[in-house]
């Protein structure tokens, strides 16, 4: 089961590994069209077997692996590893997802909420709705010019806090 995480635990991660493959992602290739956001071969494993298809992937350096963490912080995609019951370290990889083509935010796949929960500083905030777009999960909305937050649909992935320029949003232990 995949789960959504921050920028800084999915490099924590991808510190933590040193073997890495990295193949084409099932969401993006099931689609008729190409993804807005990102290539097709984001899907990071931290060994062979844990990829659908462990034949087609690329054995990946750390450059790579660090690449495709910087790219989704670029392309402001969430940041998703799954658990693994083969991996000696329970975590298989990390899936890079966006609301063009995945099938978690578009098809209502199954996905866990993180371990961190956003805290906005409401004395800090100017309502700018910088962070609205930015949340794949619905939890940020503009209503009458002032931004509302629904925590419980908070995901805990830190795109919104990339985004704010006020720089009063906090990711905080659910």
């Amino acid at each position: 089961m995949h789960f959504v995480c921050t920028a800084e635990k999915a490099a924590a991660l991808v510190a933590a590994h040193h073997d890495f493959y990295v193949d084409k992602c099932g969401c993006r290739e099931g689609q008729e069209r190409p993804c807005a956001r990102s290539p097709h071969d984001v899907c990071l494993a931290f060994w062979r077997g844990e990829l659908r298809e462990p034949e087609s992937a690329e054995k990946a350096d750390r450059a790579r692996a660090e690449g495709l963490l910087a790219l989704a912080r670029e392309r402001r995609l969430v940041y998703r590893p799954w658990r693994s019951d083969t991996s000696p370290t329970g975590i298989g990889g990390l899936c890079f997802c966006c609301d063009d083509c995945c099938g978690y935010f578009n098809e209502g796949y199954q996905s866990d909420p993180g371990e961190s929960l956003e805290r906005t500083d409401w004395s800090a905030c100017t309502h700018c709705g910088a962070c609205v777009d930015a949340c794949y999960f619905k939890a940020r909305a503009m209503e009458n010019g002032k931004l509302v937050v629904a925590q419980e649909k908070c995901y805990g992935c830190g795109l919104c806090r990339a985004l704010c320029p006020e720089d009063c949003i906090e990711m905080v232990a659910r």
